[in-house]
This record gives C-alpha cells, sequence and structure tokens, in this order.
C-alpha cells in the first residue's frame, strides 16, 4: 500500500486562485516604518527638549549663585565697596553696548579698571570671571542682532 496522500493528483495543475497579498504587506510594512520613524522623532524632541530644561535650570541655578556671590563681595570688602560696586556697574554697562566693539572697548575699560583697583586675588578673579562673562554675553548678542539685520 502506498502511503502518498497526493498519489494521483497531478499538482502542476492545479492552480491557487487567492488575492494578491504582497502589494498590501508592502504597504503595510512602509507604514509601519512610517509610524516608527515618526515615534523614534517625538522621543528625540522630547530628550532634546528635556536636556535643554535642564540645562536652563542649572544655568539660572548657577546665575542665582553667581548674585550671591557678587553680594558677598561687597560685605566681605567693606572697605572697597565703592569701587567694588563702580566696577560691578561698569561691568553691566557693557550689556548696554550698541556694537561689538563697543562692548569690547567698556570690557578692555573694566578690566584696567579691575587690575588697577582690586588687589584680593579672588575678588580680582570674581570680577574679572563677571566682565568676561558680561562681555562674551554683550558680543553674542550684537552679533546675533547683526547676523538678523535688527
Amino acid at each position: 500500500m502506498n502511503n502518498n496522500p497526493f498519489q494521483g493528483i497531478d499538482l502542476p495543475k492545479v492552480k491557487f486562485e487567492g488575492p494578491d497579498l504582497s502589494t498590501s504587506l508592502q504597504s503595510m510594512n512602509s507604514r509601519m516604518r512610517a509610524a516608527q520613524d515618526a515615534l523614534r522623532e517625538q522621543h528625540e524632541r522630547e530628550e532634546r527638549y528635556k536636556k535643554d530644561t535642564l540645562n536652563t535650570l542649572k544655568n539660572i541655578e548657577k546665575n542665582t549663585g553667581d548674585i550671591s556671590q557678587l553680594v558677598s563681595l561687597l560685605h566681605e570688602n567693606s572697605d572697597k565697596q565703592t569701587e567694588i560696586l563702580e566696577i560691578m556697574t561698569n561691568i553691566m554697562s557693557i550689556g548696554t553696548s550698541s556694537t561689538p566693539e563697543e562692548a569690547e572697548s567698556r570690557y578692555r575699560t573694566v578690566m584696567n579698571k579691575i587690575n588697577e583697583t582690586i588687589q584680593d586675588a579672588e575678588t580680582m578673579e570674581k570680577l574679572l570671571g563677571y566682565g568676561k562673562l558680561f562681555y562674551h554675553s554683550a558680543k553674542a548678542y550684537l552679533q546675533n542682532r547683526i547676523e538678523n539685520g535688527s
């Protein structure tokens, strides 16, 4: 006895008459890839937002710490309060400059004033740092205005 269940059936003549699924599968795969890409992009945007927010909060924390240091500079140097206050005012005036050249001129003037007036190394270092921070911030702001035509 032959155990072949297909014995006597001419298989090459049998035709399968079903729908062609290849186009549907390709379309479904394409939509799935697009959805995955969209989810990945959304996740990347959310991660960038979280990172930017964290950096902003860190900068706020640093800046408020800087303000406390400026106040302590005035209290710790009571004999030079007037000079330190004048230097701080000059440092902040760098931010009111109209051109990068004016900002640089004010920056150089402040640096010279610090070097001539302040003897304490720690106070000098802090004031020089604040002057440099204001100068670079003002310069970046002014360059951005120039580039954007405002």
